[in-house]
């Protein structure tokens, strides 16, 4: 069985999902910012969190002896939580109306700078 994310927003092209944690307490936290009952088989993708939630790459060492590698999956910090589904709504609905108000702005220029009175008709 695929493995996806269970949450039914729109996602962003992610490449990372995470298991449900089976500790009953960040399990609950988890249903609680999500807003619905989850189950321990459920995945949920890198988009429903934070990323300081997220770790993408690993550090050791101090100063000039400071290795940093990038990791090929991304992992969560301990203790990390979902979004919560109405913060994400509401910044999901301020992106549509940011494009709606943008794309009322561009069609009123155009149709402005439009000179309609040199269309040709085809038969």
């Amino acid at each position: 069985m695929p493995n996806y994310c269970c949450v039914r927003e729109i996602h962003t092209l992610s490449k990372t999902i995470f298991k449900v944690p089976q500790n009953e307490d960040m399990s609950k936290k988890w249903e609680e910012a999500l807003g619905f009952t989850i189950k321990k088989r459920y995945h949920i993708c890198d988009t429903h969190f934070e990323d300081s939630d997220i770790i993408s790459k690993w550090e050791s060492g101090k100063d000039s002896n400071k290795y940093t590698i990038c990791l090929k999956r991304l992992h969560l910090k301990k203790g990390a939580i979902p979004i919560p589904r109405k913060k994400m709504i509401y910044a999901q609905s301020l992106e549509s109306t940011q494009v709606c108000e943008l794309n009322k702005a561009c069609t009123s220029s155009l149709d402005s700078t439009l000179d309609l009175s040199h269309t040709t008709h085809l038969i």
